[in-house]
Parts: structure tokens; sequence; C-alpha cells
């Protein structure tokens, strides 16, 4: 489907398949991450110990998961029709305050996993790089305060856009992880019998 709207893009060069193609680039990406997790040896074992408030956990990161999709979204329609600055820029709001609310409930809660820890530090720092990255992307593309050259613009929003798919694919292995992790206080399984279902 991803090579078709390629090819149907390059031929007839409409805004719309643009949009869909590259959500559809992330979310082909974003079960890529998930599927090198299942198949990983890690994933396989068993659950060393269950987490406590498992379910706020992966609440918390299954809503940051998709805020950061809805902003790719957003983001693609702003690139290639220029419309709804006002949302990109609402959700990346909203993308913020989740990520530190995740990152706080991490390192409160969970910070003996370094499976979920690290992942975490590794996802705010994606987030400040993008905030920088994005401004510097706004204004070179929709301000007159800085005059760059089109080499440098296209190479911030090239650049915006491969933060934001590490983000994506960050916060939904947290996601992953969490779930992962809180699977065996849910159903009382032993992790040999975890490790069973999970390798199925």
């Amino acid at each position: 489907m991803q090579g078709v709207l390629g090819g149907l893009r390059v031929v007839l060069l409409q805004h719309t398949l643009a949009i869909i193609h590259a959500c559809l680039a992330h979310a082909f990406f974003a079960l890529t991450v998930s599927l090198a997790l299942f198949t990983s040896a890690e994933w396989r074992g068993p659950v060393q110990a269950a987490i406590a408030d498992g379910g706020r956990l992966r609440r918390l990161a299954t809503i940051t998961t998709a805020l950061i999709y809805l902003q790719i979204v957003y983001g693609a329609l702003l690139r290639h029709t220029g419309e709804r600055l006002d949302a990109h820029l609402l959700i990346a709001a909203l993308v913020a305050i989740h990520v530190v609310l995740l990152m706080l409930r991490i390192a409160r809660a969970h910070g003996d996993r370094a499976q979920i820890l690290r992942p975490g530090y590794f996802l705010a720092t994606l987030l400040l790089l993008q905030f920088a990255i994005g401004a510097l992307s706004y204004f070179g593309k929709f301000s007159t305060m800085l005059r760059w050259p089109i080499e440098t613009i296209v190479l911030l929003t090239t650049t915006h856009l491969i933060v934001g798919a590490l983000m994506l694919a960050t916060s939904l292995w947290i996601t992953l992880k969490a779930y992962r992790f809180s699977a065996s206080s849910q159903s009382g399984a032993p992790a040999k019998v975890l490790t069973e279902q999970y390798s199925v």
C-alpha cells in the first residue's frame, strides 16, 4: 500500500495522497518497531516482577503515543498544504505535557526498571530536540525573520520529521513495555505461562 501510494503521489501530485502516504509511513514504522520488540528474546523471556500501578502507566503511555501520532498527522497536513498550524501547535503542547507527565511517573515509580527508564529519558531528550528544530523550521519556512536557503529549510523539516518518527517509536516502545510488565499483575499468571503466551 505504501509503495502504491508513493507511486500515485509521484504521478498525480496530489496533496491528499502525500498526507496519507506520510501518515501510513509512520504507522508502518510503528508496526516494524512492534514486531522487533515482540520477536526479541527479552519479550519472550520471563517477567521479573509486575508493575504495581501498571494501569496508570499504560493509560498515560497510550495517550502519549496517540497524541504523537495525531501530531504527525497534523504535521503532514501543515507540511503539504500550509494549513492548520494552530492545531499543530496545540497538539504539540499536549504532547509536551504528556511526555513530561510520563517521564515523571516513570522516574518516580519505576526508576529501578532500566527497560522503561532509559526510553523515558530518550523520549524527553527527543522532545527538547523536536521543539528546537520545530521552532527553526517555523521561522525558516513561515516567517521572514530568517532568510535561509531552501536546502537548509528542507534539511530542518526533514530532521523534524525524523525526530517525530523516533518519538512515536519510543513512546510506543514504552507503552508496549508497560503492558508487558503489568500483564502478570492483571492475570495472576506466573512468568512461565506469560512467556508461553507471548511466544505463540
